[in-house]
C-alpha cells in the first residue's frame, strides 16, 4: 500500500470521526476495520499532522494564569472569575458564587463532608447560586480558625437547607470552602 492509500483511508477516518461525529466502533464497521484500528489510525492523524485540534479560549477565560498560580503556590485548582473592569463589589461577589456553586456542585460527591469556614456575604452569593438539589454530600460544618487551628462544629443539612442559613457580615470576598472525605462520622 502506498503512502496516498495509507493516508486516505487515515482522512477518511478523520472524517467521519471529527467532521460527521461518528463514534469509533460506527467507522470500524463501516469500513470492516476493527475499533482498535481506528482509534490507532486517528492517533496517528494527529501524530502525522493530518488533524489539528484547536482549543479556542474566549477572553474571559483564563486556563494559563490559573494554570501560573496553580504550579507557583501548589494548589490543585485555581480559578480565575472574571467580573469586568467597572464591576461592584456586589457584582464581584456574584460573580465568585457563581464559580463556587459551579465548583461544588461537580465536585462535591456523595461522601464527602463539606466545610465552610465562614458564612460571608460571598458564601451566601454561592449558595443563591446553587441549583436545589444538585449537591448531595454528607453533610456540612461551620468551620472556625481557632487559636491557630481549625476547629469543626458539626451541623448536619441537606443542600436544599443551605439559602434558609443566614450569611455572617460582609467583608470576605474569597469563598473558604473546603472539601474533606466524611468517613465513620470523623474528618
Amino acid at each position: 500500500m502506498s503512502k496516498q492509500d495509507d493516508q486516505r483511508l487515515l482522512v477518511k477516518i478523520a472524517t467521519l470521526y471529527y467532521s460527521e461525529n461518528k463514534k469509533q466502533s460506527e467507522i470500524a464497521s463501516l469500513l470492516h476495520l476493527s475499533q482498535s484500528f481506528v482509534s490507532r489510525a486517528l492517533t496517528r492523524c494527529q501524530k502525522e499532522g493530518l488533524v489539528k485540534i484547536t482549543v479556542v479560549q474566549p477572553t474571559n477565560i483564563f486556563v494559563a494564569l490559573e494554570k501560573s498560580l496553580e504550579q507557583k503556590y501548589a494548589l490543585s485548582q485555581a480559578i480565575i472569575v472574571d467580573a469586568g473592569e467597572e464591576a461592584t463589589a456586589a457584582q464581584i461577589k456574584h460573580a465568585i458564587g457563581s464559580a463556587a456553586a459551579h465548583y461544588v456542585e461537580t465536585r462535591i460527591r456523595p461522601e464527602d463532608m463539606v466545610g465552610i469556614s465562614s458564612w460571608s456575604s460571598t458564601i451566601r452569593c454561592m449558595v443563591d447560586e446553587m441549583h436545589p438539589q444538585s449537591v448531595r454530600a454528607q453533610g456540612l460544618s461551620n468551620c472556625w480558625a481557632a487559636w491557630g487551628q481549625m476547629v469543626m462544629f458539626r451541623q448536619r443539612f441537606l443542600p436544599s437547607n443551605l439559602p434558609h442559613i443566614s450569611p455572617a457580615p460582609p467583608g470576605c470576598y474569597l469563598p473558604k470552602v473546603l472539601s474533606i472525605p466524611w468517613k465513620n462520622g470523623r474528618g
